[in-house]
């Protein structure tokens, strides 16, 4: 009789991910190169959406909670149900990374003021920071600086490509970077306790599955109430925004993950297994 555990599905994904991990990567290599738009495409729909969510907040304080209603209530229950869902699935921090990388994002947007040039040199910056920090710092968080800067460059691209309306596009980068910290850090947890680094992440991703699923779909939802004209553009736009939530998460499935077995997570590793009481 066999009494050693039967892993799920999650698991056995999570390994074959790991395992094949060079592939996915080469393959979002060569779809960029022949689908990517042109780089000033891909500027301007960040300074669109930076200048859509400026006139939204500008809104809520010109009008009032009762003139902006339209604009606020679907990105106030998106956050509330996306909150719900990760504190009780997820954990107490998988909420909390949730609700800092909200606050964080928009900051971000706000900061970037509409201009064009004030774009270019974040980004650029956020890249050269963020490589040196996998480099030097030794810690968990330092090495998903810049699996997330890859990952949100990509997925820009893909939203200029398929046409995805500006908030829409914000709602997921908010999630890229929450799944993104939540990851690495549960990731750092078992590395502390003597895991090795395939089994660490396999471990996180398996408990960060289903909040990541269930947050990518409340996303879709809302969004698609957000975005409709109609109630008879619903099915439409639901479709259209299920498609964004379908590639987000082939994103964190098939990039962020093979990312972040590649960072210098050995070196996180304690000398010694400890077991957990």
């Amino acid at each position: 009789m066999d009494l050693r555990d039967k892993s799920s599905k999650r698991q056995r994904f999570a390994e074959l991910l790991l395992r094949f991990r060079l592939i996915p990567l080469f393959g979002w290599l060569v779809a960029y190169f022949f689908f990517a738009p042109d780089f000033d495409d891909f500027v301007s729909y960040i300074l669109t959406a930076t200048e859509r969510f400026a006139i939204a907040v500008s809104g809520l304080f010109d009008k009032g909670i009762s003139g902006a209603i339209d604009q606020v209530f679907p990105v106030v229950i998106a956050a509330a149900i996306i909150f719900v869902v990760r504190l009780v699935i997820g954990g107490i921090r998988s909420a909390v990374t949730f609700a800092i990388a909200l606050a964080c994002f928009l900051m971000l947007i706000f900061g970037l003021d509409g201009s064009e040039e004030v774009i270019l040199y974040i980004w650029g910056v956020a890249g050269v920071f963020s490589f040196i920090l996998l480099l030097l710092v030794k810690h968990a968080y330092a090495c998903t600086f810049f699996p997330i800067f890859l990952l949100t460059f990509v997925f820009t691209n893909f939203c200029v490509v398929a046409h995805v309306p500006e908030m829409t596009w914000g709602a997921f980068m908010i999630l890229i970077f929450t799944d993104a910290f939540v990851l690495a850090l549960s990731a750092g947890n078992e590395l502390a306790l003597g895991i090795p680094v395939v089994g660490a992440i396999t471990k996180s991703f398996k408990k960060q599955f289903l909040p990541m699923v269930f947050s990518a779909v409340a996303v879709a939802v809302v969004m698609a109430f957000y975005e409709m004209h109609s109630f008879n553009n619903f099915p439409m736009e639901i479709a259209f925004r299920l498609r964004d939530a379908f590639a987000f998460g082939l994103l964190i499935c098939f990039g962020l993950v093979p990312l972040l077995s590649l960072a210098p997570l050995n070196r996180l590793r304690a000398k010694g297994r400890r077991m957990k009481i």
